[in-house]
């Protein structure tokens, strides 16, 4: 609503000085009517200015509306251009791209050797439509203590390559620089108190790193990963708005269109003032 009164009010300035220089602007004496060069007592039909043809409409007489000058010409087409540019706008813009965010969540239970809880897998990419492109991923690890409490590390990868894992406990608060590979994870799964010198367990450390790197790749997320018994896979796609380059690409295409337009009206205006015969 405030967007279609701001245009009325826009639209209402144009007629106004439309308006006021139909009052105003009237010839006082014949000229010629691109130019404005007087013409009164001219021997011949041809302006000595600017070569126009006077006869035929090519004259304005006494009392007649003097055309209007190019800055108001250009001043006309500022003010009324906003309406055509907003209808159209959003006319367009449901056909505009929309970011939309997928992500998937696998959680490996039950693995072979036994040695902890869970390992679980989030992946979330970006794009528009069909196209996806990796953004993050996370991933944990959880083993239960001897006291009973559940230790948690968290892997963390973007797209930007500043990967590093962390301890999931209120008193740690250090992260470690990571890389996605064998090595990485297996400290990571060390800091929770999984034993990885338990050849089961490395077997299932690689397939984590393999499934890792698959993820960082784009590639959706494999229901089923070797060493693990137990899998749950949910995916779902967040809708989130349109990107900043879609409005940037609008504002430049009608700050186009009123340059095109105001270089026309520019380069088709008659002279504004009247100059006598010298």
């Amino acid at each position: 609503m405030p967007s279609l009164l701001l245009i009325a009010l826009l639209a209402a300035a144009a007629a106004v000085i439309v308006w006021l220089h139909g009052r105003r602007g009237r010839v006082l004496e014949a000229c010629c009517r691109r130019c404005g060069y007087l013409v009164t007592g001219l021997p011949t039909n041809i302006c000595p200015e600017c070569g126009s043809n006077l006869a035929g409409g090519g004259t304005l007489q006494q009392g007649q509306r003097r055309p209007l000058s190019p800055i108001q010409r250009i001043l006309i087409w500022s003010l009324l251009l906003p309406l055509p540019a907003v209808v159209i706008t959003l006319r367009a813009e449901p056909f505009a791209p929309r970011l939309s965010t997928t992500y998937e969540s696998l959680s490996l239970t039950l693995p072979h050797s036994r040695n902890y809880s869970e390992v679980m897998i989030g992946a979330y990419r970006e794009g528009y439509g069909s196209w996806r492109q990796f953004k993050f991923m996370e991933v944990s690890f959880t083993k239960e203590s001897s006291n009973g409490r559940l230790v948690v590390t968290v892997f963390m990868v973007n797209v930007h390559g500043a990967n590093y894992w962390y301890v999931l406990t209120p008193n740690v608060n250090s992260a470690f620089q990571a890389s996605v590979d064998l090595v990485s994870v297996s400290k990571c799964m060390e800091g929770a108190g999984i034993d990885t010198g338990n050849s089961a367990v490395r077997r299932e450390a690689a397939a984590v790193v393999e499934t890792m790197l698959s993820a960082q790749a784009g590639k959706p997320l494999a229901a089923r990963v070797e060493g693990f018994e137990g899998t749950s896979l949910t995916t779902g796609t967040a809708m989130s708005g349109r990107p900043a380059w879609v409005f940037w690409s609008a504002l430049v295409f009608w700050l186009i269109v009123w340059l095109i337009g105001a270089a026309i009206l520019r380069a088709t205006s008659p002279s504004r003032g009247a100059r006598r015969q010298r």
